[in-house]
């Protein structure tokens, strides 16, 4: 039997589950979705099948019945059942009654099932190859926030297949959109695609997509962006203090990159230096528990009180003005600047 690509992973069962945090309150839980399932709501129904395909609790595995349940909810117009029900009946290799199941939820308007008809229909495995018709069917679940449909759909811009004609720019926009749903494989994709552009650009704009990508979207692409900014001697001081301060911060909390608190440290320390106030506010909270730590770095280190003083005089004086200015965008830090 051939093996289904990783696209079409099992959903988690039954989240809420999770929320009973006694054997009393989960055991409850397990009985109030029997007795939905008993009454027939489907989604109670799809639920209870998860629980029963991969066993849960007090809920020994059960495929067969899990099987049953499954169908019982596709069978009730429950969507994503019936998305589901397509890919277990392809597993077990009944490939034409799968793809049916698919296409029934892709056309009732089930987002996940119309991006796995995209899927396959840009795969040309198990059906027919058709660009047209996946960018179709891709182009409806991007619109719903499908992350994989929107990643596929930057491919077909970018490649100009499908019967559109190659553009980048909107190829880009999937990948960012698929990215902004956590979709991490789309950012590989958007720096192949525009990771010459950035390196171009000018220290703001480098900024800006850094800051796009760090701390939670893909900080291990945006660290090397950093470390362009802050070891250039082309661009403006403040800009490569603040990728200082944020290579800081991915060091102090092994963000993209392994902890190391001495390059914490020296990052903070040069964007304090060159006047950076969230930086010098970080670094005086060090001093004043470790007044030695600046030793290695430098023979005239400053005091606390004067590192406190100076990033005040730029209007950081709690942690929290420290983060919130150092993640702003960088045209509202343009702002500041005018300001402080």
């Amino acid at each position: 039997m051939r093996r289904l690509p990783l696209f079409f992973l099992l959903l988690t069962a039954c989240v809420a589950l999770s929320a009973f945090r006694t054997p009393e309150e989960r055991m409850a839980g397990i009985a109030a979705l029997h007795a939905q399932a008993d009454s027939g709501l489907p989604e109670a129904l799809y639920h209870l099948s998860m629980l029963y395909e991969r066993g849960y609790d007090t809920i020994p595995a059960d495929s067969l019945r899990a099987m049953r349940l499954l169908t019982a909810s596709a069978d009730s117009g429950y969507l994503p059942a019936l998305n589901y029900l397509g890919y277990r009946l392809m597993q077990r290799g009944e490939t034409a009654e799968g793809l049916r199941r698919i296409e029934e939820a892709a056309i009732a308007g089930d987002p996940k099932a119309q991006s796995n008809i995209g899927f396959l229909l840009l795969q040309g495995k198990l059906v027919a190859r058709d660009d047209e018709k996946a960018l179709y069917w891709l182009s409806r679940a991007a619109d719903a926030g499908v992350a994989t449909a929107a990643s596929m759909l930057g491919d077909l811009y970018r490649d100009g297949r499908g019967g559109v004609t190659p553009d980048t720019l909107r190829a880009a926009d999937y990948y960012r959109a698929a990215l902004d749903h956590g979709l991490l494989d789309a950012a590989y994709k958007l720096e192949a695609l525009q990771g010459p552009l950035w390196a171009r650009s000018d220290a703001s704009e480098q900024l800006r997509v850094a800051l796009y990508l760090y701390p939670a979207r893909a900080p291990q692409i945006a660290i090397p962006i950093l470390k362009r900014i802050a070891d250039s001697a082309d661009f403006p001081a403040q800009v490569r203090a603040r990728a200082d301060a944020l290579l800081g911060d991915a060091y102090s909390r092994a963000i993209g990159v392994d902890y190391d608190h001495d390059l914490s440290l020296r990052h903070f320390w040069r964007a304090a230096e060159a006047g950076y106030a969230p930086a010098q506010f970080v670094i005086a909270e060090l001093l004043e528990i470790f007044p030695d730590a600046l030793l290695p770095l430098t023979d005239s280190p400053p005091s606390a009180a004067e590192l406190r003083e100076a990033a005040l005089a730029q209007g950081i004086s709690t942690a929290a003005d420290a983060t919130t200015r150092l993640f702003l965008a960088p045209e509202a830090q343009e702002n500041l600047d005018s300001i402080y």
